[in-house]
């Protein structure tokens, strides 16, 4: 099981596990919003699950025995899930952080 407690996003992401899914975060707002999941891409509706901080999320399913990836995409917006990539600079950083916890129970 994989539980998020808190999520710090600048400024949206995408986050799966395993090339599943599982989440999404925004700066200041979750909701409707778009994501950009290549460079060079185009911006795509996206509607992010969760505010950056606190959390509860859960997945249950998509963890399995042995190696997992937990993969991360990040867009640097300076306007959070509203806004089109921007290039990252020292005025305009960007970053990602996660509070979770793994447990692994062996169903015998």
């Amino acid at each position: 099981m994989l539980h998020i407690k808190a999520l710090g996003v600048d400024d949206r992401a995408v986050i799966k596990l395993n090339d599943v899914k599982i989440t999404s975060v925004g700066t200041t707002a979750n909701g409707n919003g778009n994501m950009q999941f290549r460079d060079p891409g185009n911006n795509r509706r996206y509607n992010f699950q969760f505010k950056a901080g606190p959390v509860s999320f859960i997945d249950k399913t998509d963890l399995r025995p042995g190696y997992n990836e937990l993969k991360v995409i990040v867009n640097n917006t300076d306007q959070g899930i509203q806004g089109t990539l921007q290039p990252v600079t020292q005025q305009d950083p960007s970053f990602f952080g996660m509070d979770a916890t793994i447990t692994y129970t062996n169903p015998r």
